[in-house]
């Protein structure tokens, strides 16, 4: 046992550890680390500022969408002026940081549109990883539709259908929501255009919106103040 660990020793000693790829990755280690510890903003824009030669900005904005932290990962992107990458984007969808992913969206669109088939591939697997920031996923489900291939559509709808039935609490697709009747009329609202987009998926499209009425009328009868629902 003491041998084979003194030849792992000996074996990490001896490898060889190429210098420019260690101060990159000690700094991206370093700026997530601050992240964990909540340091202020300013103070982690000026460690960039004073570390800006060693640093690899593609990874550091990756650590940013990574940790939700859209002022700066919108400030990497001013300062540096690196060049949009897909990965940022899916990154986005991946962990739930719509807030960056809609901002990407409004930059990049033609960019993001070139690889539909990934972003709608991650985008239905988005719904169904995690039922958080719904309005947000049928916003931009929204402004994509145009570019929908009917595949994804076909994905989407059996997503939607199981999460929407889904009788649970914590796996219905609205748990999460604040106004879920809000949620609820905008995914409906949104069917009815994938509806007039794909008319072979009318059955598909008329069965969960004939849900989302059935689940809106019992959600509002079971609201004792009216006031509750606009709230």
């Amino acid at each position: 046992m003491v041998d084979n660990l003194a030849l792992q020793l000996v074996s990490i000693k001896g490898s060889k550890i190429d210098s420019e790829q260690l101060s990159t990755v000690s700094l991206v280690d370093f700026i997530t680390i601050m992240l964990d510890r909540d340091y202020p903003s300013e103070e982690l824009e000026r460690f960039i500022q004073r570390h800006n030669e060693y640093l690899r900005s593609e990874e550091t904005i990756k650590v940013f969408i990574l940790k939700k932290k859209f002022s700066l990962m919108m400030s990497m992107f001013r300062k540096t002026g690196v060049s949009f990458n897909i990965e940022y984007f899916l990154m986005a969808l991946t962990n739930n940081a719509f807030d960056i992913a809609i901002y990407l969206m409004a930059l990049y669109e033609d960019e993001i549109v070139a690889h539909i088939k990934r972003v709608l591939e991650t985008l239905v697997i988005s719904y169904s990883n995690s039922n958080q920031f719904i309005k947000a996923k049928i916003y931009l489900s929204k402004l994509l539709l145009p570019n929908f291939t009917f595949n994804a559509a076909k994905r989407f709808l059996v997503v939607v259908q199981q999460k929407v039935l889904e009788t649970t609490l914590e796996k219905n697709l609205f748990t999460h929501c604040p106004n879920p009747l809000l949620a609820i009329c905008l995914l409906y609202e949104f069917l009815e255009l994938m509806k007039r987009k794909f008319f072979s998926l009318n059955n598909q499209c008329t069965s969960i919106m004939t849900n989302l009425r059935k689940l809106a009328l019992e959600y509002t009868m079971a609201v004792e103040d009216e006031n509750f629902l606009s709230e």
